[in-house]
């Protein structure tokens, strides 16, 4: 019996199977072409590829686009956190857009999705999403520039640096009261660790005899919903610090069996702060303990590069924010004892309107 070629059917043809892709469940597929003999099922192989190659390739909408750059930060390590930012701004922000041929998107209609957005997000929001369009776009559409847009004016918020004795009022409420909440509350405030710094971190982290302390992970949520342990953002975010003796104490005192200093999530950090400085009358976020903590470090006169390190920043963008906002507070001081010194110098002109 003569032997089966390959790619030869019952009937005598021969088939040639080429591979075009998978399809949206992620099985194989495949094109198939029949000839009486190899030669020409070849040949209609090659003439198929010529058709394809010469036709025009379809464009991805912004949809797609956006789509197909967060799985590529997603595949490059993106943090989880960005990743959730991404996969937020891609539900709620581009629904005037997503269905638009890429090539046919102009600055226009991105306008228009700008001012819808304008009345529902703030401004700080709006400019993350132009981000993640621009960056899904510039592989596509590299003409086309985005610094013609108007976007809405930012809105400037008002740091509120809690002060000495509204620290002390909140840690004595929270001393016998939420053992978690003080442990954090003293960290951030004294020690300038984030939320999710301070609940990534472990006894094991902390030196007792050395009194320092190693912060290298963060507690973030995932695009999924779920918290993990992460590295920070960048290298600055790697830092040992040392511990003042009295919060060294502090955590002598309330060390337990739980591999965590403080084993709670950031959002129930938040939550529960919200509502004691409601309670308490005291303003500002959780996260102004950071800031109160860098306004301390310019007082005592720290140089900025020494401030960064202790706090993890890769810049001194917030470290002037708040040098601002010190300067703001010392002001006030400087023009009372201006004041006061004026009122010393006119006292002679005081004197001499009595004696007349």
């Amino acid at each position: 019996m003569p032997r089966k070629k390959k790619g030869q059917l019952k009937s005598g043809s021969i088939r040639i199977q080429v591979y075009v892709g998978k399809d949206d469940a992620g099985k194989r597929q495949y094109k198939s072409f029949t000839a009486a003999t190899r030669q020409e099922a070849e040949e209609l192989v090659r003439v198929w590829k010529i058709n394809k190659d010469s036709e025009p390739k379809p464009h991805p909408t912004v949809g797609h686009a956006i789509d197909t750059y967060i799985e590529t930060c997603r595949r490059s390590g993106a943090s989880p956190s960005t990743l959730r930012g991404y996969l937020t701004s891609r539900a709620n922000s581009y629904s005037m857009l997503e269905d638009i041929d890429i090539h046919d998107l102009t600055l226009s209609d991105i306008q228009a999705q700008i001012n819808a957005r304008a009345s529902v997000v703030q401004p700080k929001t709006i400019r993350n999403e132009l981000a993640l369009l621009h960056a899904a776009c510039k592989y596509e559409r590299p003409d086309l520039s985005f610094s013609a847009l108007r976007l809405p004016r930012r809105k400037q918020i008002e740091m509120e640096i809690p002060t000495d004795d509204q620290i002390r009022l909140i840690l004595s409420t929270l001393a016998k009261t939420d053992g978690d909440m003080y442990l954090a509350v003293l960290l951030a405030a004294v020690m300038g660790l984030r939320r999710s710094e301070i609940c990534a971190l472990q006894w094991d982290d902390i030196d007792f005899k050395r009194a320092t302390m190693r912060i290298n992970k963060a507690l973030v949520i995932d695009e999924m919903g779920s918290y993990n342990l992460k590295q920070p953002k960048t290298m600055a975010g790697n830092r040992r610090l040392a511990i003042p003796s009295t919060v060294l104490q502090e955590l002598k005192a309330r060390r337990t069996l739980n591999p965590r200093v403080v084993p709670i999530t950031p959002n129930t950090i938040t939550t529960r702060y919200e509502r004691l400085t409601e309670k308490l009358e005291v303003p500002g976020r959780f996260h102004d303990l950071r800031h109160y903590h860098a306004s301390t470090m310019i007082a005592v006169g720290a140089p900025e590069k020494y401030i960064c390190a202790d706090m993890g920043h890769a810049s001194f963008d917030m470290v002037r924010r708040v040098y601002g906002h010190v300067k703001e507070s010392r002001a006030i001081v400087i023009n009372a004892a201006m004041d006061q010194q004026a009122s010393v110098l006119m006292q002679h002109e005081m004197q001499h309107e009595v004696s007349s």
